[in-house]
């Protein structure tokens, strides 16, 4: 495309109309990186909440599974305590049979 100059006076009004489409592109460019950038924090601030609700549930599971456990573990000692208890019981019964056979 060929420019044509008609005077000065031409020349300055085209280049400041360029100036001028230049400076509304840009400021239409800077308009959608603000919508932009406005609508990305609003999905991190989304995005950061869901987390925090969901690191919140999964503590408190945790903390639940935690107390679930040590109940277990203390079932699971008296378990082995009364196992060793019958052990010993057992073993004293099989010794004073052994014994009033042997008499």
């Amino acid at each position: 495309m060929k420019k044509i100059y008609i005077g000065k006076t031409a020349l300055k009004t085209q280049r400041n109309g360029c100036k001028h489409q230049k400076r509304s592109s840009l400021h239409d460019h800077k308009d959608d990186l603000r919508k932009r950038l406005s609508y990305t924090t609003h999905k991190l601030e989304m995005v950061e909440t869901e987390f925090d609700s969901t690191r919140q549930y999964l503590e408190t599971e945790l903390r639940r599974a935690q107390e679930e456990l040590e109940k277990f573990t203390e079932k699971l000692r008296r378990i082995q305590s009364s196992y060793a208890a019958l052990q010993r019981i057992n073993q004293d019964l099989e010794d004073k049979m052994h014994r009033t056979v042997r008499d």
